[in-house]
């Protein structure tokens, strides 16, 4: 069996694949936990639901380019290719 030095074993690049495990419910439990102003909004949902859903919405990409940083990608690809250092 042959293998191409520079295959690699999943279909997906490294942050589709960063982006796949860090799903939009997970990002969302992370802002609540983590966001000040989300906390605060927290105390009471149902008079803060649009202020909830609007922050949300603007933390949405941040989060998933947190998630993607280089160090990150290059871990991805790692676990996912024939050169594991």
């Amino acid at each position: 069996m042959y293998a191409d030095v520079e295959a690699r074993g999943g279909i997906l690049e490294p942050p589709g694949i960063c982006e796949v495990k860090f799903r939009k419910a997970d990002q969302l439990k992370t802002m609540h936990r983590l966001d000040a102003q989300l906390v605060a909004l927290d105390k009471d949902p149902d008079a803060n639901k649009e202020a909830i859903k609007a922050r949300e919405e603007q933390l949405l990409p941040v989060y998933l380019q947190v998630h993607t940083p280089t160090s990150t990608s290059t871990h991805t690809e790692l676990q996912h290719s024939s050169l594991r250092h």
